[in-house]
């Protein structure tokens, strides 16, 4: 659209100094088809700006429509590429799932993955603390106050507002407050997270052999 326009306003131009030096014996205007030529007689130029000034508006109006036509047609390409990666999205989580052995991207074991990976942390012993913590995902502090990591303040578990957020908070104190520091093994973390009690780093270490889908029963 820019390029017709450029045309149009080029012949124009072409126009105007060929009136001044009196020396063009033709110039070419585009339109929509084809090339016009535009002759002139006897070396002076009688071009017709009337007709001109309404081709150049008109084509002004159309190049407008078109803009409107393309943003649509750039809004709908933008949808459709937003449901292309949605839908591979699903099909990759989909595939994660069953890898996992899980069904559900609402388990509580899948929601640990995904914070994990969104703050680069590793899944297999942020999960083993977490069973650890809540007994197989069964203490009131999980089910009631939706805590997953068994953080808590003065001895008084804290309550987030849902599993995601107690999630969030879980992983990313994990993440700042230990893997930051270099503290990355059970033991290491243990001493730090839970040092009342001696046995806490190798009952992780035993949970972190347990497959994601294993149920406690």
């Amino acid at each position: 659209m820019k390029r017709k326009l450029i045309n149009y306003i080029c012949t124009v131009a072409m126009m105007v100094a060929g009136i001044l030096s009196w020396d063009v014996s033709m110039v070419y205007a585009i339109d929509d088809s084809n090339a016009r030529e535009i002759k002139f007689e006897g070396g002076n130029i009688k071009p017709d700006f009337n007709n001109l000034y309404w081709d150049i508006h008109n084509h002004i109006n159309v190049t407008e429509e078109e803009k409107h036509e393309e943003m649509v047609i750039e809004y709908k390409e933008k949808l459709a590429e937003e449901a292309r990666r949605k839908k591979e999205r699903e099909e990759r989580e989909r595939a994660l799932l069953k890898s996992m052995g899980l069904k559900s991207t609402n388990c509580i074991e899948f929601k640990i993955y995904k914070a994990c990976e969104r703050y680069h942390v590793p899944f297999s012993i942020v999960l083993a603390i977490a069973r650890l913590e809540t007994g197989w995902f069964t203490s009131d502090a999980y089910l009631y106050r939706n805590n997953p990591g068994g953080l808590s303040r003065n001895e008084i578990p804290l309550s987030f507002s849902s599993k995601d957020v107690g999630v969030d908070r879980f992983v990313k104190n994990l993440k700042e407050n230990y893997f930051d520091e270099g503290l990355d093994t059970p033991y290491e973390i243990g001493q730090k997270y839970c040092p009342v009690n001696p046995d806490w780093a190798s009952m992780v270490s035993r949970l972190m052999e347990y497959p994601v889908d294993y149920k406690y029963n």
